[in-house]
C-alpha cells in the first residue's frame, strides 16, 4: 500500500481554528463548552457534506444533529449560542433571500495562494457516528474533546512520516505518561 493511497474518512478542521478555541479557553472567562465543540464539528461535517470550500451552510439543521447524536437541543443551541457569541459563526441572510451560516474564515484558511497555511486535522467522521460525543457533553467535558484533537493531530504527525507499506511505524506509545503530556501541551 502505497502512502498516497491512505486516507482517513474524514472532515478537514483547520488548526488556526482550534487555536483560536485554544487562545479564548485561556485568555478571557468564556470558555468553550463541549456542546460548541460538538456543533463547530458537525458544521465541518455539513461544510463536507455540501462540498463547501468557502465556510456557507446552507442546509445546515440543529436539530437532525441533535436526534443523530442523541444530545438534546437546547444543548447544542447553547453551543451554538456560544459560537456566535464568540464570532466563530454567523446566520445571516444570502442574496437570494435564503437563510446561511457563515464559519468565520474558513474561506480564508482554504486558500493557501494568499499566504495562509494549509495546517488542519482530519477529523474521522466515525466520531459522529458514536455516542462519545454525546458523553462529553452530558459530562461537560470540553477538555476530552481538546484532547480527542490534539491525539488526532499527533497520529496525523505519525502517519505523515510513515515509511513503506507497513502501519507498524505508526504506532505511537499511548501511555498514561504520553496522554498527560499531550494534555499538558493543548493546556499551554
Amino acid at each position: 500500500m502505497s502512502k498516497n493511497k491512505i486516507a482517513i474518512d474524514g472532515f478537514r478542521m483547520h488548526q488556526a481554528i482550534l487555536n483560536e478555541f485554544r487562545f479564548i479557553r485561556d485568555e478571557s472567562f468564556s470558555r468553550p463548552t463541549a456542546s460548541s465543540y460538538v456543533v463547530y464539528l458537525t458544521m465541518f461535517k455539513q461544510l463536507e457534506l455540501e462540498n463547501n470550500s468557502r465556510g456557507i451552510l446552507r442546509e445546515y439543521n440543529l436539530a437532525y444533529w441533535s436526534k443523530k447524536l442523541n444530545i438534546s437541543y437546547s444543548t447544542l443551541y447553547s453551543g451554538k449560542c456560544w459560537l456566535e457569541k464568540n464570532h466563530f459563526i454567523k446566520d445571516t441572510i444570502d442574496h437570494a433571500g435564503m437563510p446561511v451560516t457563515i464559519l468565520k474564515d474558513v474561506e480564508k484558511y482554504n486558500k493557501p495562494e494568499e499566504g495562509n497555511e494549509l495546517n488542519y486535522l482530519i477529523i474521522p467522521s466515525a466520531l459522529l457516528e458514536t455516542n462519545i460525543l454525546a458523553e462529553f457533553v452530558r459530562t461537560s467535558n470540553p477538555e476530552a474533546i481538546e484532547l480527542i484533537f490534539s491525539l488526532l493531530n499527533q497520529f496525523r504527525t505519525g502517519f505523515s512520516k510513515m515509511q513503506g507499506d507497513s502501519f507498524e511505524s505508526v504506532k505511537m506509545s499511548c501511555t498514561i505518561k504520553t496522554l498527560k503530556e499531550s494534555f499538558l501541551f493543548i493546556r499551554l
